[in-house]
């Protein structure tokens, strides 16, 4: 038989060690997370004078919020980033492309009887200027010498030159009165009566370029006539 003081004895050995174990075992739970230690909210007394009446208002703060392990995970889980739908794409421009070999291509709809208008370039403008190197002697005996610079604007191949003074001129003899073209190396120019439609037209001088066989912007003929009368230029344009 144990003796009663033996067991008291032994019973406090027990319940002393017990202690430490449990206070162990409680605060793993409390780190775990399995037991939180909750202070409860303060309670405050709003008053509302308009009714006389009393509302408890208890404050919030995301302190106050617990969790287990398992709604820690799902809070977890859902936190994660969502993934939103991409928006449709956009329609594209449709791109009409429209093809007529050896034709007229034509978009935006049916299209009776076309009809395109090719003028082609307007005809080449040509300017000039007047000298008079002699002028008429005033007993009317000998002869007016004029001097005309004719430039174009643009390229005339197989070039035609119409003059046409106001009063009639001497034919072009001498070599010293024939036409000239500053500004081309190689030069073979005609020059006669300038007829229309077969005829020929009063006081007026047509000038072939046969080489070079293009009048060019920055070349000058220079064309030299001789006239009983004080005449001038009234006119000068290319002939076709």
């Amino acid at each position: 038989m144990i003796p009663v003081k033996t067991k008291k004895k032994i019973g406090w050995v027990l319940i002393l060690c017990g202690i430490p174990c449990l206070l162990v075992g409680i605060i793993g739970l409390c780190r775990d997370g399995y037991v939180k230690w909750v202070k409860p909210n303060p309670v405050y007394t709003v008053p509302i004078p308009a009714t006389g009446l009393q509302s408890q208002v208890t404050p919030q703060s995301s302190g106050q919020i617990h969790r287990t392990k398992s709604e820690k995970h799902q809070v977890h889980k859902s936190s994660s980033p969502q993934l939103t739908e991409a928006a449709p794409p956009q329609p594209q421009p449709q791109v009409q492309i429209n093809s007529a070999p050896n034709g007229i291509a034509i978009g935006g709809g049916t299209v009776a009887n076309p009809t395109v208008n090719n003028f082609g370039l307007p005809p080449a403008r040509l300017t000039y200027t007047e000298q008079i190197l002699t002028p008429l002697p005033a007993n009317g005996e000998g002869f007016k010498v004029l001097q005309v610079f004719i430039k174009t604007d643009r390229s005339i191949p197989g070039a035609m030159v119409g003059i046409v003074f106001s009063g009639p001129i001497e034919p072009i003899t001498a070599d010293k009165d024939q036409p000239q073209l500053i500004g081309a190396g190689i030069v073979q120019m005609n020059w006669g009566n300038l007829q229309r439609d077969n005829e020929v037209i009063p006081n007026g001088l047509g000038i072939v370029i046969n080489a070079p066989s293009v009048f060019m912007p920055g070349q000058i003929l220079v064309v030299t006539v001789k006239s009983k009368m004080d005449v001038r230029v009234v006119g000068v344009a290319p002939v076709h």
